[in-house]
């Protein structure tokens, strides 16, 4: 038997093309480059990962022809010419070739690559066509892929155009099916892993490490395929008969939480620290949809979203589906490939609250409960209401995108239910006393009063946001040294000189001496003392000595605190 295959030098190609040769099966590889002939070749002789003690500098690898079983055409999807010479005499194409980005634009690879290849096959006169989709064509606008079985239909929505273009190219390739003469299965795995993996272990590696990385809860669970699995099903579908027009999902059976996969997946390995904190999916998900609801940012037009809600579907919602169909049709079998896999280490199961969740959730309701007061009160047309309104609602959305990309790891630790509602929400909600007396007040500041108000609000925003900013790049490069550069060198706390300006700029608005007197008691009570311990912690630092004598405890150049 002869197989064609596409996208044989990447993760899964390259273990399918090893498996099909050491079987006594021909494999002719489609390959753009000559360093993808070297990984086919190696692939073939050592299997993937392993190293082929024949490759030397006296022997370099041949860029075409026949090499044992192995047949290596030069070109792309586009080169049809050289494809339709290669598929001549093959028994099946497997059709691998995917990009692995999540975001840009899809049409001519995935859709238009996969019309044009089975066009070529036919004209090949191949008779079976097998066509690798994903389970993530069945994402949906609301909710999870959830025990989702084949006959499901595939809408997935504009926001998520990998998957969209994937279910394109899966309608385009059962559209072609011709049964007898020219069958077409497609094989839809989840998150591929294992030995010589090339995406989904190298990038939760990177950003775990980068400290970017947060458990979403409600904890979602996952149901994976490890590459022998789809291995297994890529050459039942290439042989088994009479299932043409049929798609088939392929998982490793039984789903776990995305907690333990990744925990002893990726975190097993050396310098890989498990990650703690947790930020809630409800909030992540609307702040990405607010990010790229904004034309401005370009979003999906000339760049990708640094989370996106497309990756959210992926790893934070359930992914889990039937796999009877393909058992039953094909005779699948899930192999016992565990790579070193341990028992489930999490015992957590469900919702698990950190302070961060209450923190954030009352950011989100503090302008909500502003525009309440504003009705009561039937202050629509108050100037100073409005300016209230909106600097608490930037303020939030600024917050809610500090916490999901560089927020402070102290909110990550869990707590009761009635230690977050007490301690957090109540606590906090006693900023909204200067709000009320905005909202209910009968008369106005002036004018210039009111731009002076926006003006401290607006550096207490840029001194918070900053340095927080620079202290979560510090800690990524420059770990284990003090930060003594940028505002900085100026104050050794700007992000509480920031949250006391921001709150200032407030409480003048409100022209009473409520809020002022809230912020002097948490400043007294709360931040003074967390100052104070932090100068203790850092004067460990052989440098703290100098860096105190040249900066303020909070105001530049007044040392008064």
């Amino acid at each position: 038997m002869k197989f064609f295959v596409t996208g044989a030098s990447g993760f899964v190609g390259r273990h399918l093309v090893h498996s099909l040769i050491q079987s006594g099966i021909s494999v002719v590889a489609l390959s753009r480059s000559a360093t993808s002939d070297e990984k086919l070749q190696q692939a073939a002789a050592a299997g993937p990962g392993k190293d082929r003690p024949s490759i030397t500098k006296a022997n370099p690898p041949q860029s075409s022809g026949i090499v044992g079983r192995l047949e290596i055409v030069r070109g792309d999807l586009k080169s049809r010419a050289a494809i339709l010479q290669g598929m001549r005499g093959c028994d099946a194409v497997i059709h691998l070739a995917a990009k692995v980005q999540s975001w840009g634009k899809w049409a001519d690879f995935p859709i238009e690559g996969t019309r044009s290849m089975v066009d070529t096959a036919k004209a090949a006169g191949v008779p079976r066509f097998v066509h690798v989709s994903t389970i993530f064509a069945n994402i949906k606008a609301s909710g999870a892929i959830g025990n989702a079985s084949e006959a499901d239909p595939m809408d997935p929505p504009d926001w998520a155009p990998y998957s969209k273009s994937k279910a394109e190219a899966e309608k385009v390739a059962l559209a072609a099916n011709d049964s007898p003469r020219f069958e077409v299965v497609v094989i839809k795995p989840s998150f591929c892993w294992g030995r010589g993996d090339t995406l989904l272990k190298p990038g939760f590696t990177k950003i775990i490490q980068a400290g970017l990385f947060r458990w979403t809860t409600p904890l979602a669970r996952v149901a994976t395929t490890h590459v022998s699995n789809a291995v297994h099903a890529l050459r039942l579908a290439a042989t088994v008969k009479g299932v043409g027009g049929r798609s088939y999902f392929v998982t490793d059976g039984k789903a776990e939480l995305w907690k333990d996969f990744i925990t002893w997946y990726v975190c097993s390995q050396p310098g890989v620290a498990t990650p703690t904190g947790t930020v809630p999916l409800w909030l992540l998900w609307g702040v990405e949809w607010f990010l790229e609801s904004l034309p401005i940012l370009g979003y999906g037009v000339t760049r990708e979203p640094l989370v996106s809600r497309q990756i959210l579907a992926y790893v934070a919602r359930d992914v889990t589906v039937k796999t009877a169909k393909i058992q039953k049709e094909l005779g699948y079998k899930p192999g016992g490939q565990h790579e070193g896999r341990t028992p489930a280490m999490s015992a957590e199961k469900g919702y698990h609250f950190t302070q961060r969740a209450f923190i954030d959730s009352h950011k989100v309701v503090t302008p909500l409960a502003f525009l309440a007061v504003m009705a009561y009160y039937d202050a629509w047309k108050k100037s100073t209401a409005w300016i209230y309104l909106s600097c608490h609602g930037t303020y939030a959305l600024l917050w809610l995108y500090k916490s999901a990309h560089f927020g402070d790891r102290q909110w990550e630790a869990k707590c009761s239910i009635l230690f977050g509602v007490v301690m957090r929400w109540a606590a906090m909600s006693l900023y909204w006393i200067g709000g009320w007396i905005v909202m209910a007040a009968k008369t106005e500041p002036p004018a210039w009063y009111q731009g002076m108000c926006i003006s401290i609000f607006t550096l207490g925003i840029f001194s918070h946001f900053v340095a927080d900013m620079q202290k979560h790049m510090h800690m990524q490069y420059c770990k284990g040294t003090l930060i003594t550069t940028g505002l900085f060198s100026l104050t050794r706390n700007p992000n509480y000189l920031g949250e006391l300006l921001t709150y200032l700029g407030y409480g003048l608005l409100a022209r009473s001496w409520w809020p002022i007197a809230v912020l002097a008691s948490i400043m007294t009570l709360i931040w003074l003392p967390n100052m104070k311990r932090k100068d203790a912690s850092l004067s460990r630092y052989p440098a703290f000595a100098q860096w105190k004598a040249r900066t303020s405890r909070l105001v530049p150049f007044l040392d008064l605190v």
